[in-house]
């Protein structure tokens, strides 16, 4: 048995039924964000308080932040490695 959800019209002064399976509504307003807690830079150990220095400190030590399900010990990929890929690849495509 389904649930039934019912909502007040103050305008109307009657209460209307709520399709539950409905998609939400966009909210029409800002979206605020709290700022990072400060941190001691891994690198340089220097205090990073905020998003803007975060920001700063990652592009000045040309780090990136970790994308979700990748780890630190993830082996990095160097640039040989990329290229023989790229070129094995290209030879799967053009006939010999």
């Amino acid at each position: 048995m389904a649930r039934t959800r019912y909502r007040y019209d103050s305008e109307t002064r009657k209460f209307f039924e709520i399709d539950c399976n409905a998609p939400p509504v966009p909210r029409a307003g800002p979206y605020i964000v709290s700022d990072y807690q400060a941190y001691d830079c891994p690198i340089t150990g220097r205090p990073v308080d905020g998003r803007r220095e975060h920001r700063e400190n990652l592009k000045q030590h040309g780090c990136r932040v970790l994308e979700p399900g990748e780890s630190r010990e993830a082996p990095k990929r160097s640039e040989e490695q990329f290229n023989a890929a790229v070129d094995r690849a290209v030879d799967k495509m053009l006939p010999v």
